[in-house]
């Protein structure tokens, strides 16, 4: 192996372009023998480097982080009401008013694109509330005036 690096080597510098006549002239035997001997110097150091992390022993593996214990819920999820919480909170969110920020909209105007994206759900949403009052409220109601009878 340390052969075949020699010979790229000075293959590598026999590929060079050709040389002016004055530079060749200076490519004198003892120039080449201290060049080759550079190169096989380092060759050396890097068989020796190569050798040393072969010898070492490889590092040993981290040991993996203990499992978690599942988190328990002391109630109940309701995975709808969760989802329909998450939806609701984005009015909250500023993300409208930076991305008008950055488009040059003002941030009251920017905001107020951000409630006309849940319009839709105020008018869902208000009704079905006062709605869901008037029945409630008309229950209670009938259930007081039967219990005074």
């Amino acid at each position: 192996m340390r052969i075949a690096l020699i010979l790229a080597g000075l293959a590598i510098l026999g590929a060079s372009p050709a040389l002016p006549a004055a530079a060749q002239d200076a490519q004198t035997p003892a120039v080449l023998q201290r060049q080759v001997d550079e190169l096989k110097e380092r060759v050396a150091k890097l068989e020796a480097a190569l050798a040393a992390l072969q010898a070492a022993p490889p590092a040993p593996a981290p040991a993996p982080a203990p499992a978690a214990a599942p988190v328990q819920p002391s109630e109940p999820v309701n995975s709808i009401g969760a989802g329909s919480a998450a939806s609701s909170a984005k009015v909250f969110n500023p993300d409208m008013a930076v991305i008008g920020n950055f488009l040059g909209i003002p941030g009251e105007t920017a905001f107020a694109i951000s409630l006309l994206a849940r319009f839709r759900d105020l008018l869902v949403g208000i009704p079905a509330l006062i709605l869901w009052q008037l029945i409630e409220g008309r229950r209670l109601l009938r259930a007081e005036s039967v219990a005074s009878e």
